[in-house]
Formats: C-alpha cells, sequence, structure tokens
C-alpha cells in the first residue's frame, strides 16, 4: 500500500472523496441496477483499503446508503413509496458492506484512543 503522506495516497483520497459524492448524491442515476452494484462493490473495496484516510473516507457515503436502506425498509414495510433515494428502489447493498464499514469505524476508534 502507498505510504500516507504520498501523492498515490493523496490522489486515492481524492478519487475516493469522489465516488463518495456520486454515491450519495447520483448513484440512482446511473440507470442500470448493475452498474449501481459494480459501484458500490468497487466502493467497498476502498473501504477495505489498509490507508486509514483511503478507507476513511467512504463512511459518510455509507452512513447516506445505510440511512437510506433502513428508509427503504420502513417504506415497504408501511406500504409507502414516496420519496427518491441514492439506491433506487431495487437496489441492495452489497455482501459484507455493513461488516466492512464496522471494521473501518473499529480501526478508527482504535487509533484515536
Amino acid at each position: 500500500p502507498p505510504d500516507g503522506d504520498s501523492d498515490e495516497a493523496e490522489f486515492l483520497k481524492r478519487f475516493v472523496d469522489t465516488m463518495a459524492i456520486v454515491g450519495t448524491q447520483h448513484l440512482r442515476l446511473a440507470g442500470e441496477a448493475h452498474h449501481c452494484t459494480l459501484f458500490l462493490e468497487q466502493f467497498l473495496q476502498f473501504t477495505r483499503h489498509p490507508l486509514l484516510q483511503v478507507a476513511g473516507a467512504t463512511i459518510p457515503c455509507w452512513i447516506v446508503l445505510l440511512r437510506d436502506q433502513h428508509l427503504q425498509l420502513e417504506k415497504s414495510s408501511t406500504g409507502t413509496t414516496t420519496g427518491s433515494s441514492p439506491l433506487g428502489s431495487d437496489l441492495k447493498l452489497p455482501e459484507g458492506s455493513h461488516q466492512a464499514l464496522m471494521e473501518v469505524v473499529g480501526t478508527r476508534l482504535t487509533t484515536l484512543g
């Protein structure tokens, strides 16, 4: 992995920041659910990146996506279908995304404390 202070690490962080913006605000515009799934699977790989500044940059997007998934589940249980979401109505988060996010948060807490 790149050194945390290297140009490569800075590029990766900026790239992940851009992906996070796309994921939180524009993912539903990607069209087919297959494209969104591919995006989220790649984003999940950045969540598992060994550099904390790269992995940590994914957290704000995951918060929005998890909140959105929770709202979708509430809407489906109550039968309401109003509103739009970054994920779209039929897209699911990739397998392992919850676990990867908890690992990043745990690592972050460990390094802070």
